[in-house]
């Protein structure tokens, strides 16, 4: 009988036990998602606005904010308001790097977007990969941002390699050029540059005519990129080049009489290089990996030219339009993942984006690839305006 009733006391005790295990794990609150209140959800943005890209920094940030600033004045997503913390990092890796610790570790940001650059955004990566917090369509097409696949990167804009072939396919088939060169730097840029333009031209059979290589520390200093493309002698160079090299360069291809067809990639600034050089700049081929800010046949750039006032006496420039669908994919994300907002749930929520149409671009995420978005525009440099092409004329 004493048996029975210690049994019977034990059984109950570990019954209550259990009770109060679930009720325990019932009634724990989950620790909240870093950057996730009742009310807003925190943002981290990195970009150059002072340094060698800052003319592409001030206007992606402008792009970005138009946007974010839209969708709040209109009640945020999900009943948060999207507050984003912004950084300065001069365009310096290192900077970047710091400057996005400190906005994860103190401020607890829960995710990043509208970064810039190459050797930026790379260096951020054993950083994110630690973290595990995503990363939206910084302005770069580096092709780490697809290969390897990272589930926590999104691309925005298209592959730099996809800009290349372009202007490659172009220069060939429509101007029959195969003697072909590059101006770009010796960083991650241009090791992506090079590449890109070899891998073109091994398909037609071709090799590359040619390298200028300026320092991306200094990039005023173009004298020896200009002599080394001269020696080989290109009969087309494409510009895989930021404004503060590419200016120089121009200047001083025009004072030696260095003719070839230029054909440059998006973020040489178009805009820009008319501002600094006026007609010497006169026919050159620029890629754009957004619609042109003046097409209002595109829903996305309507809106886009409504939301910053964009008149004939103020413009933009792509990069805004960059900026803009950054925040616009952000906010895509942030809806489809509703009011459970975790960093999971927002990755899963991006990753059911099959030909997602923005307005015009169309954007494509899956768990196994990133493609972000991939229409390459064709522009050039015609009396001192930029005109949208179908194909490269003589």
């Amino acid at each position: 009988m004493l048996r029975a009733s210690r049994f019977v006391a034990s059984f109950s005790a570990i019954l209550a036990i259990g009770f109060v295990a679930e009720v325990s794990a019932q009634t724990t609150p989950t620790p909240p998602e870093p950057g996730v209140t009742e009310s807003s959800v925190r943002i981290g943005m990195v970009a150059g606005v002072t340094g060698a890209v800052s003319d592409l920094g001030v206007e992606i940030k402008r792009g970005f904010e138009a946007y974010v600033n839209k969708v709040n004045a209109s009640g945020g997503v999900a009943g948060r308001k999207i507050e984003v913390l912004f950084r300065d990092d001069g365009y310096k890796p290192e900077n970047t790097v710091h400057l996005t610790r400190e906005l994860i570790e103190k401020e607890k940001v829960f995710a990043l977007a509208g970064y810039i650059g190459t050797p930026t955004t790379k260096a951020l990566l054993p950083l994110i990969e630690k973290e595990q917090i995503p990363n939206l369509a910084p302005y770069t097409g580096g092709d780490f941002m697809r290969a390897p696949f990272n589930r926590n990167l999104f691309p925005g804009q298209p592959a730099y390699g996809d800009e290349v072939e372009k202007l490659v396919s172009h220069l060939v088939a429509d101007l029959g050029i195969k003697e072909i060169g590059i101006f770009t730097q010796d960083d991650e840029v241009g090791n992506t540059g090079r590449a890109s333009l070899v891998r073109a031209l091994d398909k037609r059979g071709l090799k590359i005519h040619g390298a200028g290589i300026y320092s991306a520390k200094n990039p005023g200093d173009v004298a020896n990129a200009l002599s080394a493309l001269q020696a080989t002698k290109p009969k087309a160079v494409i510009l895989f080049s930021i404004l503060k090299a590419t200016v120089p360069f121009l200047k001083a291809a025009k004072d030696a009489n260095f003719k070839p067809v230029f054909a440059a990639f998006s973020p040489v600034n178009s805009l820009k290089l008319i501002e600094a050089l006026g007609r010497d700049v006169e026919g050159i081929y620029v890629t754009e990996g957004m619609p042109w800010p003046t097409d209002s046949s595109v829903p996305l750039i309507r809106t886009f030219q409504e939301d910053l006032k964009v008149t004939p006496d103020k413009v933009a420039l792509p990069a805004t339009v960059s900026g803009y669908m950054s925040a616009a994919i952000l906010v895509t994300g942030l809806k489809k993942a509703g009011r459970n907002l975790t960093r999971e749930s927002f990755r899963a929520a991006l990753e059911s984006l099959r030909n997602h149409d923005l307005g015009g671009p169309r954007l494509t995420y899956t768990p196994e690839h990133h493609g972000g978005l991939s229409n390459i525009y064709l522009t050039k440099i015609r009396n001192g305006k930029i005109i949208p092409i179908q194909k490269f004329e003589n």
